[in-house]
């Protein structure tokens, strides 16, 4: 049977594959970056959503492709989705040494920005996880135009010198349970790597993490602790004043969940309640964990949560330039 015409109905409704996608590497600095781009399946909606990848690992893939059906289901509603690599991470040329939350890759996002832009797409959203998140909030705090931000398993606290390295792993060992880390810790795998220094560095600074999280345990938990980082508290209000839409995802049960919840119920307050918050919060039910995106179920969790968000924001978007 012949394929759809690429502007027929059925094309409308038709997940993006990779005959939909093109390479090109964008110059950043003395870098060149690896870029993904999908193209819509059916009509667009001239709306460009930048996936923007976490750290470590992960690349343009995101962890367990996440990234790659993140596009394709989302170039079936039309809009026109780019994922990249950060430089010296993936495909993309440069080397990092370690990343950190105080070393966010601004320019590269901005570089592929205008990359997108010189292609004739000029409303663009944003999506990111983890380090890749606040860097898309960085960016868009600094008047950056963008049409939506939604922001996936986000460390709103900043870390202390020392615990920045891996800090989003030093997170969950706060989180985790003191049987279930020490299970974790003797893995093979892991008790291998002490034979490196480097790597009996890190253990060292995360057995402390939890020893300084077991001695405040039984405080936070009458009264949970606010570690909402200063820069992230002004970043969200700058968006708020400028109405830009934003959405913030966990699983109810992630590491990074309780540490917003308690800004939510106390700095974040007024952004995140009312009629018309000017931050969505959502967690998607039946799935507590979303860390590591593992579960192919998960996955298509947060694929249609955002999915979802992002068609509503440019339905609401397009009525209110209709009617203004």
């Amino acid at each position: 049977m012949p394929e759809p015409a690429a502007n027929g109905p059925a094309a409308e409704r038709r997940d993006a594959t990779s005959r939909d996608e093109e390479l090109a590497f964008v110059p950043s600095g003395a870098d060149n970056l690896l870029v993904v781009l999908t193209r819509p399946t059916g009509p667009s909606n001239g709306t460009a959503v930048v996936l923007v990848h976490g750290a470590g690992d992960n690349t343009s893939l995101q962890g367990n492709r996440l990234w790659v059906r993140t596009a394709r289901r989302l170039a079936a509603g039309g809009f026109t989705v780019v994922r990249f690599d950060f430089h010296g991470s993936g495909d993309s040329s440069g080397v990092v040494e370690r990343f950190s939350l105080d070393n966010l890759f601004t320019a590269d996002l901005e570089a592929v920005c205008r990359w997108v832009e010189h292609r004739g797409v000029t409303r663009i959203a944003f999506v990111g996880t983890c380090l890749g998140a606040r860097t898309a909030l960085a960016l868009t705090a600094r008047d950056r135009a963008a049409a939506a931000l939604a922001v996936i398993l986000m460390p709103v606290r900043d870390y202390a010198k020392g615990e920045k390295y891996h800090a989003a792993s030093f997170a969950l060992v706060e989180r985790t349970g003191t049987i279930s880390l020490v299970r974790r810790a003797a893995h093979w795998h892991r008790v291998k790597r002490l034979a490196d220094p480097r790597w009996r560095r890190l253990y060292l600074r995360a057995l402390k993490v939890k020893i300084r999280a077991l001695r405040r345990r039984g405080a936070s938990e009458s009264q949970p602790e606010v570690a909402l980082s200063p820069v992230v508290r002004d970043e969200f209000t700058s968006l708020a004043a400028r109405h830009v839409p934003v959405l913030v995802l966990n699983g109810a049960d992630d590491m990074h969940h309780r540490d917003f919840e308690a800004a939510a119920a106390g700095p974040l307050a007024a952004l995140v309640t009312g009629e018309s918050p000017a931050i969505q919060v959502r967690t998607p039910a039946g799935h507590p964990v979303l860390d590591g995106f593992t579960s192919p179920a998960a996955q298509d969790a947060v694929v249609d949560l955002v999915g979802d968000w992002l068609t509503t924001v440019c339905r609401e978007h397009d009525a209110s330039s209709a009617t203004g």
